[in-house]
């Protein structure tokens, strides 16, 4: 099966599992992200607008057909990067599939903590599910203070993972159980 496929029906899985509560949180967070051009034509054109106006409704009701397409995007989000292993265990354990995936995965940046390739952004406060550590643009300019997002330094955070698993011990919930199994170690990381 090829990785889009996969992507699509583990998408669909995870927008049945949703409360609305994390329904609503996926929405709010479509406002503050940009619109990929194929996702832009299946969305309701007075959603566009108000999303490229950052106008983002003050309540949000997430059965609202209109938010489907949204909702399923956001849930693809977090796909991108894992690697096809990933996808083909998420298969066989949610929906009971053995199916080999295959195809190219979106090639993520490593990590400069874990060195996995898990992170769109270097420098966008995007969290690494690997180890944990924020993407911080002045603790990754800087590397020895301990100021920004992280509350340590990044060669602490380093050295932490080098021990722990984690970048810090703070970190430890914003850790995904299987991050190691999801996305790949960047070329030359032990």
């Amino acid at each position: 099966m090829h990785r889009s496929q996969a992507a699509q029906l583990i998408a669909e899985h995870m927008l049945s599992q949703l409360t609305p509560e994390q329904a609503v949180e996926a929405i709010r967070a479509f406002f503050n992200d940009f619109i990929p051009d194929d996702l832009r034509p299946q969305l309701d054109p007075a959603l566009v607008a108000q999303h490229d106006r950052h106008d983002v409704p003050p309540s949000i009701i997430p059965a609202d057909p209109r938010y489907q397409p949204v909702l399923l995007h956001q849930m693809k989000r977090r796909l991108r990067g894992v690697t096809n292993a990933y996808l083909g265990a998420v298969l066989y354990g949610t929906m009971d599939r053995s199916v080999d995936v295959t195809g190219v995965m979106t090639p993520l940046l490593s990590c400069p903590v874990c060195g996995y390739r898990s992170l769109p952004i270097l420098g966008n406060w995007d969290v690494c599910l690997v180890c944990g550590w924020k993407s911080d643009p002045v603790q990754e300019a800087v590397p020895d203070e301990a100021i920004g997002a992280n509350g340590v330094s990044l060669n602490q955070a380093r050295a932490n993972f080098a021990r722990t698993g984690l970048s810090s011990e703070d970190a430890r919930d914003r850790v995904h159980p299987h991050g190691k199994f999801m996305y790949p170690r960047a070329e030359g990381q032990e």
